[in-house]
């Protein structure tokens, strides 16, 4: 059960990783969704009312903040990145530690029964 929640871990660190790429990338290429209809709704209401999309402050301080947007998803990037390499190393830790464990009860079986004599018949 451990194992599978280790794989559970990293899998999920992986989807993050690849939801936050494809937001940087979005980011960075300054889509328009993005920038006006999900992060700056009040804004682009106010655009709306006043038709003028190209107002160039308005699309300065867009760009700027789109800008400042895309370290900490980096930072993100990076953060699961360590979870997911983290959670993989748990796993094969604890498959070793599991090996060890049987291949030492194993030994402790052989070793209790050197003492007995065989008996034939």
């Amino acid at each position: 059960m451990r194992k599978c929640c280790g794989y559970y871990c990293a899998m999920i660190a992986v989807v993050a990783i690849f939801f936050y790429a494809v937001v940087i990338v979005m980011e960075v290429r300054k889509n328009n969704y993005v920038m006006y209809k999900m992060q700056f709704p009040e804004t682009a209401a106010a655009l709306e009312k006043i038709k003028d999309t190209n107002s160039t402050y308005v699309l300065q301080y867009l760009e700027e903040e789109a800008d400042a947007k895309v370290v900490p998803l980096i930072i993100a990037i990076g953060l699961n990145v360590v979870c997911a390499i983290g959670c993989i190393v748990q796993v094969k830790l604890l498959e070793k530690k599991e090996k060890l464990a049987a291949l030492a009860h194993a030994d402790h079986d052989e070793f209790e029964h050197m003492g007995e004599e065989v008996k034939f018949d």
